[in-house]
């Protein structure tokens, strides 16, 4: 996906998975946070970005198994470091670990994969499918003019909105 161009279903995802919480200082993104003792209040640092394990530079995919959820500002501290384990423990050891953010990228994937099966009816949908596919069914039923719903397919949408009622 080129520029980070996830489907309704995959920001979905990432919305039930990642709550708003930047995966690397723990604290909630688009307002203003504090690391390392200092405050950060500008739109450049407190925005929510999606932060790679590999980057694409490295060949990483923009898949739920490989981003995350993160501040610019701390988006920013891995930009040019290729080991994760070596900037969770350098930089965010005092917030979190390398076992906690693989395994809120294993929710996201494996939560991803769930949605995906339920969509073409290998599964049955559940409560954790179904607060994945609501907001996106609501989402196609009330701007069918994004650019995001009209990626998904005829097919696509008329799946997830008879799934979601």
């Amino acid at each position: 996906m080129p520029n980070g161009d996830f489907n309704l279903n995959q920001k979905q995802v990432h919305e039930n998975v990642y709550k708003g919480i930047c995966q690397l200082c723990q604290q909630p993104v688009n307002v203003p946070f504090s690391y390392m003792g200092k405050t950060f209040s500008a739109i450049q640092d407190t925005r929510s970005t999606k932060a790679h394990v590999v980057s694409q530079r490295d060949g990483g995919k923009w898949s739920n198994g490989n981003i995350f959820e993160a501040h610019m500002y701390c988006n920013n501290l891995m930009v040019s470091v290729c080991d994760i384990e070596w900037v969770i423990s350098t930089f965010f050891a005092a917030y979190t670990t390398i076992a906690t953010l693989r395994a809120k990228l294993h929710e996201a994937d494996t939560l991803y994969r769930k949605v995906q099966e339920a969509l073409d009816g290998k599964r049955t949908v559940d409560a954790e499918i179904l607060a994945v596919l609501k907001p996106v069914a609501h989402r196609i039923l009330t701007d069918s003019q994004s650019n995001m719903v009209k990626r998904l397919t005829p097919n696509r949408r008329e799946t997830i909105v008879r799934l979601a009622a």
